[in-house]
């Protein structure tokens, strides 16, 4: 009876192993095809052929120049291939490295769009893709992260300078502009923010910011262009100077807080300005108006 015992305990410990170890080889064949599959999307590999030496199946992948894997689950954790003057896409298949930590591609020359399904990687703390062309498509990316928070909940930096990117606020107004202690200007709040790619001068949306800020063809017809951001930016400079808000009681009908002003302009400027600014004992309060 014992040595019957003795026989199944080994048995088990046999099978619990043999599946761990085909479990880990089947990991990380999973994260070396998922690499190979990105290597495939670089078009022009750097001068000193790093990734076609070093990135290959003759290889562990966790030898792989910049990779790094996680010494507990044996998985790759680290993508670190910057600096490699490398130019391709980055693939959605990415999103199949589930225990990656961190990503960083920059100072290479990466176009396109950023695969959205990387947002959905929970354990990602960093995000690096700096001084690359990535054009119009982060934005859905961008989006889906705000989408999936609760799920990149380990996400710390997040970097996207240098880019082909032009940022589109899309509802600037007082509350979104705030200033710090050294009195330095910062814009808040980019929930409907959007990105333009390269050779895009607007976008269509159905997303409506605050009115009285809003420039009437994106309030009509839903296109946003950088030009809508100059427009909410004068309404908020009128405010400031005015001390009236855009929804002020006194604009009915056609007249609005942008009309009112250039009613007044330029001779009679001094009647719409905030007094609080001025002193009307000034004699040069023409000159400043």
């Amino acid at each position: 009876m014992g040595r019957s015992c003795n026989l199944l305990f080994v048995l088990v410990v046999f099978i619990l192993l043999h599946t761990s170890l085909s479990s880990t080889v089947l990991n990380i064949s999973t994260d070396e095809a998922v690499l190979l599959a990105f290597k495939s999307h670089i078009s022009y590999v750097d001068p000193n052929n790093i990734l076609t030496t070093h990135w290959s199946s003759s290889r562990l992948v966790c030898n792989w120049i910049g990779i790094s894997c996680c010494s507990r689950h044996h998985r790759v954790a680290t993508l670190d291939i910057s600096n490699m003057q490398l130019y391709g896409t980055i693939p959605p298949h990415l999103e199949n490295l589930s225990f990656l930590v961190s990503i960083s591609i920059d100072n290479n020359s990466f176009h396109g769009e950023f695969p959205k399904e990387l947002a959905y990687l929970q354990r990602l703390k960093l995000i690096s893709v700096r001084r690359n062309n990535f054009t119009g498509a982060i934005p859905t990316f961008l989006r889906e992260i705000i989408a999936s928070i609760s799920n990149m909940s380990e996400l710390q930096k997040l970097g996207f300078e240098s880019n082909r990117l032009s940022v589109m606020h899309g509802d600037l107004k007082p509350s979104n502009v705030l200033q710090d202690q050294e009195m330095v200007v910062h814009v808040s709040d980019f929930g409907i923010a959007k990105l333009l790619g390269a050779g895009k001068t607007f976008v269509q949306t159905r997303t409506i910011a605050t009115i009285g800020y809003i420039a009437p063809e994106y309030g009509q017809d839903g296109i946003l262009s950088m030009s809508c951001d100059v427009y909410s930016f004068g309404i908020l400079m009128i405010e400031t100077f005015t001390r009236i808000r855009p929804g002020d009681e006194r604009f009915i009908g056609d007249l609005s807080i942008r009309r009112w002003v250039s009613y007044s302009f330029p001779n009679e400027i001094h009647k719409v300005v905030d007094t609080n600014l001025v002193q009307l004992s000034d004699e040069q309060i023409d000159a400043k108006m």
